[in-house]
């Protein structure tokens, strides 16, 4: 069994993210509708997606809620936070104004499209971060700890700005709001990145020439 186990060929597929999904017309249709149900006319938008039922995912909120908004706000007025996904009790808790949580919503896409940053500050956690894919897929510009990355071949400065320090990361989503075109130079970069690695038609091809070598072996 061991000298089995030893002469094994392990090959790894990874999650994926359908990126038509995000990037669709019915979802762009529908932008200046979500910007007003939530009062986002005239501001800039920074977006967390997350079941605040998972304790990282709650964490985070709470870092961006007490932490980097409020640092974010000294730098530029004009700045809402969305939270999206089942919230739980946090939203009590939290009294900002330019904090907004969603609660769940029947197409993240439509409110990633209205976004100008996406952010991920975990701290803790395991495995893929579907998020981001959903973020890149949208060519966002993105914010993220090196945990909130965790799994995924992301560069820093290439396909996501990353930091694990609050401050930074708050200066950073500052960054990506007052230069429009470094934002979509790191948001196309992003979206290429996922396109390229993590699409469910190149994961499908992957998945099918692995199928047809054991096939052959079988035979």
């Amino acid at each position: 069994m061991r000298s089995c186990l030893l002469n094994a060929h392990i090959e790894v597929i990874p999650n994926g993210v359908d990126i038509s999904e995000f990037n669709n017309k019915k979802a762009a249709a529908s932008a200046s509708e979500i910007r007003r149900r939530y009062g986002l006319d005239g501001y800039h938008v920074v977006t967390f997606v997350g079941n605040l039922e998972y304790l990282p995912n709650l964490e985070a909120v709470k870092l961006i809620a007490f932490k980097i908004a409020p640092l974010v706000k000294k730098e530029m007025s004009k700045v809402k936070f969305l939270i999206v996904g089942r919230t739980g009790r946090i939203a009590e808790k939290v009294n900002a104004q330019d904090v907004i949580f969603t609660g769940t919503v029947d197409d993240v896409a439509e409110v990633l499209l209205v976004s100008d940053v996406a952010i991920a500050p975990l701290l803790k956690g395991s495995g893929t971060r579907l998020k981001i894919l959903e973020y890149f897929s949208c060519a966002l510009p993105v914010v993220s700890t090196s945990v909130g990355v965790g799994g995924l071949k992301v560069e820093n400065n290439v396909h996501a700005l990353i930091t694990d320090d609050p401050e930074d990361f708050s200066s950073m989503i500052v960054r990506l709001l007052k230069n429009s075109e470094f934002a979509l130079k790191l948001g196309q970069s992003a979206r290429q990145f996922v396109s390229s690695n993590y699409e469910w038609a190149f994961i499908s091809k992957k998945l099918n020439i692995i199928y047809e070598k054991l096939m052959e072996k079988e035979i």
